[in-house]
């Protein structure tokens, strides 16, 4: 009998160790500065990036925050297992059972976030508690990508509110997604683009366009049709999370998602991934980029020699059948290049 106990003991505590190890986030060293965390958790490999310029020349500023970490979550239910958390409050808030107390002294504008919101008819202007990361970088290849997943505390109880909280991926240069690269003065036709959009459309991810298909805490649907006629379609996007007791700290969140554009090649670009609070402090959100999964086209070189023919040889050699140098391409393999 006691050893059955004992035994039982053991499971228990592995089982509550498990359940504990679902989701962590990292803020030791530099993992609450935004260019520390780009460059070393969401860049893949081929690709430099640099600290976005002032009109002076000059660095922008950039200081570390504690609504920023790095995350790792163990559970294949979440669609990403590390990378970058950007919170509308102290990044520990995403953990189940913790809960983050940070908020900003004041409205935190963002004119980039406020066409967000007025895309998706939010009757609330007012920003709090803004985070970001920025940084630029001369395009190597025709196109990039990135994953990420939006969650928010909003969901089941503020669903077609008049007011989400926001977030965006702004991608600043020039002819992006096949606009013309120059104007009619031979000017470069830089253009900021958000990146956060539902597949397929260009209606931004926020709680009001993707959620359980309909309303909650008695606010009307025409809300949410306001800011996508198809949202009910769309909750086909949305994974239910209710009272954030699992994975994460979040009453729900989207599916994992990829932004991507077209670019041209040896021009320079600079993103700014925002996110902030609506009109309060209150119920935070959070986006989380996958590591890294910042990508360029991926091109890889195989010799393939003499293919079906009998014989083996290590160079290229004339026969009855052809031998192929095969070029595969993993990434951004719809667009041209």
């Amino acid at each position: 009998m006691i050893q059955k106990r004992l035994g039982l003991a053991v499971m228990l505590l592995v089982s509550i160790g498990l359940s504990a190890q679902n989701m962590s986030i990292n803020q030791s060293g530099m993992r609450k500065d935004p260019m520390w965390l780009a460059q070393n958790v969401l860049i893949g490999n081929g690709l430099t990036i640099f600290s976005p310029l002032k009109s002076n020349g000059t660095p922008i500023s950039q200081p570390a925050s504690v609504q920023l970490s790095e995350f790792y979550i163990n559970n294949p239910n979440f669609p990403l297992d590390t990378g970058i958390a950007m919170v509308t409050t102290d990044a520990i808030d995403v953990v189940p059972g913790q809960s983050g107390t940070y908020a900003s002294s004041g409205a935190t504008p963002s004119a980039n976030l406020s066409t967000v919101l007025t895309a998706i008819n939010s009757s609330s202007t007012v920003t709090n508690d803004l985070v970001g990361i920025q940084f630029s970088f001369i395009s190597p290849a025709d196109s990039l990508k990135f994953d990420y997943v939006f969650a928010s505390k909003e969901y089941t109880s503020y669903t077609c509110s008049p007011f989400n909280d926001v977030f965006g991926f702004f991608l600043i240069g020039p002819g992006i997604n096949g606009a013309p690269l120059y104007n009619a003065l031979g000017v470069l036709n830089v253009d900021t683009v958000n990146l956060a959009t539902i597949p397929g459309t260009n209606v931004p991810v926020a709680v009001n366009t993707i959620n359980q298909g309909y309303p909650s805490g008695s606010y009307p649907a025409s809300t949410c049709l306001a800011a996508n006629p198809n949202y009910v379609t769309h909750s086909a996007y949305y994974n239910s999370n209710t009272g954030g007791t699992s994975i994460v700290n979040m009453n729900g969140y989207t599916d994992k998602f990829t932004a991507k554009a077209k670019v041209h090649c040896g021009h320079v670009y600079t993103i700014k991934m925002l996110i902030a609070d609506v009109s309060d402090h209150a119920l935070n959100s959070a986006v989380f980029l996958g590591a890294k999964s910042f990508k360029l086209p991926e091109i890889t070189l195989t010799q393939s020699f003499n293919h079906g023919n009998t014989f083996l040889d290590t160079t290229v050699v004339e026969g009855c059948k052809p031998s192929y140098l095969v070029i595969d391409r993993t990434g951004a393999i719809s667009d041209t290049m």
